[in-house]
């Protein structure tokens, strides 16, 4: 198999890392790559999205899958061009389809999803230079520290925190300005939580599906905790004894431990979930009259998956990383139409 990664990040270098041990890997191009993917595969200098030039070296080498790693070209659709392409619609794509790509694309369609659904996350209001006001003064019924999020994507650095609320209102009116381009023409200002994170990572077609190791989110490095992170490390383990906690607005963090989140989690209505996922195209694909929906059966073997471990209440902890169960991250497809 002659397969393209699509990417030049550390995700990426994992990716091909691994990938380039499969046997059945004949070639394993990346593009365009870095200096550790070089190490493994070849690079290519093609910029990620640029869907012409992908399609030109795909049909070229006879490319046999493309897997994406970045969410840039999701969010523009790289899926939906291979579908619609008559010479690479047969070339399978792992990554979802544009309309799935958007729950990542946008934080505030994302916050209204869980908010749809009773998906506990933290306390939030959408912001544009329209409603400024509104958004000055929703900052005031909060407390220290001040989260402020770019909608699009901003490549893991559209998220500020703020310590003081002087700060995080010149911050709002800046980003609103234009300090992370398109992408902060929306602000999500959010609750801030604070505590320990896991995501769980599924790969769907669908209808089947498999789940990968839970990752461990450290959000903060360099001195002082310093610089935002925003990358994902792979961890089992629990090493600092403390609680972890999810809260709506005027809730101290904390104020809830694990069994409140997990009861609070059970509301949720897996029907109208995958309703809702359908209308938009992201489920669907199996048989609607088979005894086991996939969102239901999903959840059900995630609790198994994880069983009793602490890490599994700590999926209520971040506004994305509820739905992780659902759809958030569940990341890839076998070039069928779903997340």
């Amino acid at each position: 198999m002659k397969l393209l990664l699509l990417g030049s990040g550390g995700r990426e270098h994992a990716l091909a890392w691994k990938i380039a041990q499969s046997p059945k890997i004949e070639k394993l191009y990346i593009a365009p790559g870095n200096a550790g993917t070089s190490e493994v595969g070849e690079n290519v200098a093609i910029k990620a999205d640029d869907f012409a030039a992908i399609k030109e070296f795909v049909v070229k080498n006879d490319i046999n899958m493309v897997v994406v790693g970045p969410e840039d070209p999701l969010v523009k659709g790289i899926y939906d061009y291979f579908k619609n392409d008559e010479a690479l619609k047969n070339v399978p794509v792992i990554g979802p389809s544009k309309a799935g790509a958007v729950l990542e694309g946008s934080k505030e369609f994302a916050k209204g999803f869980m908010q749809r659904h009773h998906i506990p996350t933290a306390g939030y209001k959408s912001i544009t230079a329209a409603n400024l006001e509104e958004g000055l003064a929703f900052l005031e019924t909060l407390e220290a520290p001040y989260v402020l999020k770019a909608d699009g994507l901003c490549a893991g650095k559209g998220v500020l925190i703020l310590p003081t609320l002087e700060e995080a209102k010149k911050e709002l009116k800046e980003m609103l300005s234009g300090m992370f381009g398109d992408a902060s023409a929306t602000v999500v200002i959010e609750e801030f939580l604070s505590g320990i994170e896991c995501s769980v990572f599924v790969l769907t077609d669908g209808k089947n599906y498999k789940i990968l190791p839970e990752a461990k989110d450290y959000k903060r490095i360099g001195e002082g905790d310093s610089q935002h992170d925003g990358q994902h490390h792979v961890s089992h383990d629990r090493d600092d004894g403390g609680d972890f906690a999810v809260g709506k607005r005027g809730e101290h963090a904390g104020s809830r431990d694990a069994k409140a989140v997990e009861e609070e989690g059970q509301r949720i209505d897996m029907q109208a979930v995958q309703d809702d996922l359908e209308q938009l195209g992201l489920f669907g694909l199996g048989d609607k009259n088979a005894d086991e929906r996939p969102c239901r059966q999903l959840a059900d073997d995630h609790r198994g998956a994880v069983g009793n471990h602490q890490e599994y209440h700590a999926i209520a902890h971040k506004p994305a990383h509820h739905l992780v169960v659902l759809v958030a991250v569940v990341i890839a497809v076998d070039g069928r139409d779903a997340v």
